[in-house]
């Protein structure tokens, strides 16, 4: 069963296919990084304000930190799955955690990490002269315009 990582990359690598110009490994996995919309809790802990978590035991609510502070060793008592807990608040060790509504099924925004790749192709054609062989021609600033376009499609889409 693959992870919730290599199924979102393999979903980022059809929104945004290798091809020219090229991303490396490392890019997918940077945008996929910075659009991770939750992480599961962890006992012991540090947490900054506006971290998200979901339960490890899934109750499909997530929690965003609005006290920062450190986890408790053990659980708090998450509320049940289904509870209308909208705007509850619950202490575990010195964090304190906001309901932040329901948790989406992959933790990771995919489109918005597709978004951001598109902008890293636009950016690798930035400054490159449009070339010709006699044969082929290479039309960076046509790649580049491509490219945002496609950035573009992604903009403010929620898709869980």
């Amino acid at each position: 069963m693959p992870t919730a990582l290599e199924t979102a990359t393999l979903r980022l690598k059809q929104l945004c296919p290798e091809g020219v110009p090229e991303l490396l490994d490392v890019d997918y996995t940077d945008a996929l990084a910075a659009a991770l919309r939750y992480t599961t809790r962890a006992a012991s802990t540090a947490y900054t304000v506006g971290a998200v978590v979901v339960p490890a035991a899934s109750n499909e609510r997530t929690y965003r930190c609005v006290v920062a502070g450190t986890t408790g060793a053990t659980l708090p008592a998450w509320p049940d799955v289904g509870a209308s807990v909208q705007g509850y608040r619950i202490t575990d060790g010195t964090v304190t955690w906001e309901d932040a509504g329901p948790a989406f099924a992959s933790p990771y925004d995919v489109e918005a990490a597709a978004r951001e790749c598109w902008r890293r192709k636009a950016q690798l054609c930035v400054g490159l002269v449009d070339s010709s062989d006699g044969s082929e021609r290479i039309s960076y600033s046509q790649i580049y315009r491509h490219c945002m376009a496609q950035a573009s499609l992604f903009e403010g889409t929620w898709v869980a």
